[in-house]
């Protein structure tokens, strides 16, 4: 069975965060050496805790689209039983401007969730990378 060769990732989007992230893991390392704690171990937790306070304003934004997904979902609900079992044009059309302006009401964009959930993903997956292959970015 060969060995597992740790090099940086080579993905397009992934790889460039994660070289950014390697940037940062290799300074948190360099200044733990300087100040006398060449420890990878305190590195990397230093190191996780620096990225996730980074992403720490989309997730609040995601918790708080949440809290007013759970106030609109009943009038959501309302919306969808209004016109249940109508599948003539007009009707759509009308519980789509009625979805919208519930929408409108609370502020939010019906994709805002799923927004900060695209833009953590690529973020924590090549954290996962650079941890599993601290040799290649350090």
């Amino acid at each position: 069975m060969p060995g597992i060769i740790l090099t940086k990732s080579a993905t397009p989007v992934i790889g460039w965060v994660a070289t950014l992230l390697g940037y940062i893991m290799e300074g948190i390392f360099y200044i733990l050496n300087m100040i006398g704690i060449p420890n990878i171990g305190i590195a990397i937790i230093i190191f996780t805790i620096v990225i996730y306070m980074l992403m720490l304003p989309l997730t609040i934004k995601q918790q708080k689209f949440s809290k007013l997904s759970n106030k609109m979902n009943p009038e959501l609900q309302a919306i969808q039983k209004k016109y249940n079992g109508k599948k003539d044009n007009d009707s759509m059309m009308a519980m789509q401007n009625e979805t919208q302006a519930v929408y409108a009401k609370y502020g939010v964009s019906p994709m805002g969730s799923c927004v900060q959930m695209l833009i953590q993903l690529p973020i924590i997956y090549a954290l996962y990378k650079v941890i599993y292959a601290i040799p290649a970015y350090i």
